[in-house]
């Protein structure tokens, strides 16, 4: 669940500079540092756009 979340709101991140064609994911890396929560909670995240071209970056942050 955690990395379709990281791809889709990479794409999102994406589409906010003008380019809706992201085309698919072809490698996507998560590194998980601790649990994210507990049962019940609700979790928020946050994709910025750091780097864009052939390949885009967009580091994905998830809290409580």
């Amino acid at each position: 669940m955690i990395l379709s979340l990281t791809d889709t709101l990479g794409s999102h991140a994406v589409a906010t500079k003008g380019q809706y064609m992201t085309g698919v994911s072809v490698d996507i890396g998560t590194s998980f540092l601790k649990p994210a929560g507990k049962p019940g909670d609700v979790l928020r995240a946050r994709a910025t756009l750091t780097g864009s071209g052939v390949c885009s970056r967009t580091p994905l942050l998830i809290y409580d």
